[in-house]
């Protein structure tokens, strides 16, 4: 809730992919706060993952909010329903194969892997859509000087 009012009265006139690669950082953060927690075995770290949480839960919303609203600009409208549904679709299977995939991850290397490796993969996905956006904004003013 805190990101969606976030969103509507501050970064209203940011652009959807500069949002969507602060929110892939931000829960990235998050993830490895969580795992720095696990690893370093910080005191009174219980009272911490509440925190921790927020800033995930926080960093997630703005990127659902930012990638629908992605999604509900490149998408024909004929096709908006079909196109969502496939989205959520590989939602609900990553959401199956997570925890899956976490636990060998956590018999193998330690609880804190996960956490690393799900933070290597947001910030590896921020920075590849940071490139694309400012690559693609970078091709379109060059046309536009032409």
């Amino acid at each position: 809730m805190c990101a969606a009012l976030l969103l509507k009265f501050k970064f209203n006139t940011t652009d959807e992919f500069v949002l969507r690669s602060y929110a892939l950082i931000i829960f990235s953060i998050a993830l490895l706060l969580a795992a720095a927690l696990i690893f370093f075995e910080i005191p009174g770290r219980r009272y911490l993952y509440p925190v921790v949480w927020f800033i995930n839960g926080f960093g997630y919303e703005m990127l659902v909010i930012s990638s629908n609203i992605i999604l509900q600009q490149l998408c024909p409208a004929e096709n908006i329903g079909r196109v969502s549904t496939s989205f959520r679709s590989i939602q609900i299977l990553c959401v199956i194969m997570g925890p899956m995939i976490g636990t060998a991850l956590i018999a193998d290397m330690g609880r804190q892997a996960p956490f690393i490796f799900a933070a290597c993969a947001a910030f590896l996905t921020a920075s590849i859509s940071g490139i694309i956006h400012y690559y693609c904004a970078s091709k379109q003013l060059i046309k536009a000087m032409d």
